[in-house]
């Protein structure tokens, strides 16, 4: 039997999504764990973008690493 430490690395993929709503929470929301989330992001894949009920939150500020790559704009 060998012992030793697993380290799991857990993360989304990288997808393309776009991004409908940015939020400020003031105070910081009180969901429960820490840090309290203060900025955030929705967002929805863009091969989900007819689905109404598609899309998650990401708060901006958590220890989680977050890389953003701008690929266009819809203006």
């Amino acid at each position: 039997m060998v012992r030793g430490l697993c380290i799991r690395l857990l993360g989304i993929p990288p997808t393309e999504v776009r991004i409908t709503g940015i939020g400020k929470f003031e105070p910081p929301a009180d969901f429960g764990f820490l840090p309290r989330p203060e900025y955030f992001l929705e967002l929805v894949p863009i091969d989900m973008l007819d689905d109404e009920e598609s899309g998650y939150v990401v708060y901006l500020n958590g220890d989680e690493p977050i890389e953003i790559e701008v690929l266009g704009n819809s203006e």
